[in-house]
């Protein structure tokens, strides 16, 4: 309960801008926590661990956040997490111009179901083009436009982790 009531006054300094102190309240929190917490407990242990990482990430610790995310890309379980804690990752090595990044979002796709290489052929490239400029077909802009928002939050998630890596991978 303690645990829980340290991640309820974190997020509450994260949302004041005050990360520091979110921070302490995060590792005080964890720190009441056993690895065995993942199996029983992974509804409170997981946005622990993330909000520690995106603390880490805002202070500057980006060594900690980068262990702490890659441990993290483990262990996430929904599509949800997977995304974000591949989003937060991206970010990361876009702060830290790394190329690690697009080797990330190969790892997201692959856990997604879908074999992307970091090195497309011009056919495989081709091939995606096509396949997108069929499913457009002789949709004028306007009507594109016109369609409703999308509000599937997994697509949604999918569409962040894209819009992510393509800065990672420039």
């Amino acid at each position: 309960r303690i645990a829980e009531l340290n991640l309820i006054a974190a997020r509450r300094a994260k949302a004041s801008t005050a990360h520091a102190a979110a921070l302490s309240y995060l590792q005080a929190g964890r720190g009441l926590l056993t690895d065995e917490t993942w199996d029983r407990n992974y509804d409170l242990i997981f946005p622990i661990e993330y909000l520690l990482a995106e603390c880490e990430l805002v202070t500057a610790d980006v060594s900690a956040a980068e262990e702490r995310l890659s441990r993290l890309a483990d262990r996430a379980q929904s599509a949800h997490d997977i995304a974000v804690v591949t989003h937060l990752r991206l970010t990361l090595y876009i702060i830290l111009g790394n190329k690690r990044g697009v080797e990330v979002f190969i790892e997201y796709q692959r856990r997604c179901g879908n074999e992307w290489s970091p090195h497309p052929t011009d056919a495989e490239v081709r091939r995606e083009y096509d396949q997108l400029m069929s499913s457009i077909r002789d949709r004028q802009v306007e009507h594109l436009v016109d369609l409703p928002l999308i509000t599937d939050p997994d697509v949604l998630d999918v569409l962040d982790v894209f819009t992510e890596v393509v800065m990672t991978a420039i």
